[in-house]
């Protein structure tokens, strides 16, 4: 099950739920999304990266969870540049997340 966040305020309603639900639910992967990071030609994000991760964090205490992590974009009018890139992973560490290449798929795992 994927969860698109598009409104924070969402974010810890959905994960309770989810949590209320955990017997049911045990079995069914979670992926949390959220654009988090301001991309090219987009709008601000409304996500603190930091809140927003570390609820996806608590949320994972009890279960697997995938994150997936992007950027806020209006169409593909501007190119992702170097900074984008290089402004997520200083992100990422700064979160305590590691990425990992393996095999040409880049994954996600916490230090």
């Amino acid at each position: 099950m994927k969860l698109d966040f598009k409104s924070p305020s969402a974010v810890e309603f959905c994960l309770q739920h989810i949590a209320q639900n955990s017997e049911l639910l045990s079995s069914t992967p979670l992926w949390l999304n959220a654009d988090i990071w301001n991309g090219p030609g987009g709008p601000p994000s409304p996500f603190d990266q930091n809140v927003f991760v570390a609820q996806c964090l608590t949320a994972s205490a009890s279960r697997p969870v995938t994150l997936s992590l992007g950027w806020t974009t209006r169409g593909f009018l501007e190119p992702y540049t170097a900074l984008h890139i290089d402004e997520a992973i200083a992100s990422l560490k700064s979160l305590g997340i590691l990425l990992q290449d393996k095999a040409g798929i880049v994954q996600c795992t916490y230090l």
